[in-house]
């Protein structure tokens, strides 16, 4: 499979995959999640979540229903207010995005 395009800086790009559907010359764990590609690396949790990038260089946190809630890095920290009134019977959830310095790491 290939991907070109026709913008200036955006290289063509060709990949090839085995039999379980995955980029060859990326890794992945025994659940198919990718663990290294491109010079970074990634891991998660028993449930699949990614919680951190590059050795903890960019980490998240999830709350009980699985949305993730922070999203730390070494430049900002994103946070996720989860809006109870707008979830649905299936878990759908509405987030309202909060950013703020890296000096105010709190962990809630």
């Amino acid at each position: 499979m290939s991907q070109s395009s026709s913008l200036h800086d955006i290289s063509s790009l060709g990949f090839s995959y085995n039999a379980d559907d995955q980029i060859l010359g990326e890794q992945y764990d025994a659940n198919g999640n990718t663990t290294a590609t491109g010079g970074k690396t990634f891991a998660y949790d028993s449930e699949n979540h990614l919680v951190s990038m590059n050795g903890g260089a960019v980490s998240m946190v999830y709350e009980g229903d699985g949305n993730r809630v922070v999203k730390d890095s070494q430049r900002l920290n994103h946070r996720c207010l989860i809006d109870e009134r707008r979830r649905s019977p299936a878990r759908r959830t509405a987030s309202i995005p909060m950013e703020c310095s890296a000096s105010t790491k709190t962990r809630w």
